[in-house]
């Protein structure tokens, strides 16, 4: 999807999520697209959950060299 309709479908789902008091699940290879959305982030790196916590915690790129690289 292109950024514009990455966001709508972000806000979409994250409206539908709060309203509806649902969990949601998504893989996402574009971190700052969904960290407002997002209450709860993991990094998995290699099949291992490297971090996981805020968005704001999780995109430190302090905390592990993988996540470093992945931010670039």
């Amino acid at each position: 999807l292109d950024p514009g309709l990455r966001r709508t479908m972000i806000a979409l789902i994250d409206d539908l999520r709060r309203s509806r008091g649902m969990t949601v699940l998504t893989t996402i290879h574009t971190p700052e697209d969904i960290g407002d959305a997002a209450d709860m982030m993991l990094f998995i790196a290699e099949g291992e959950v490297v971090a996981s916590g805020t968005p704001a915690d999780v995109l430190d790129p302090r905390r592990d060299p993988r996540i470093a690289a992945f931010l670039g």
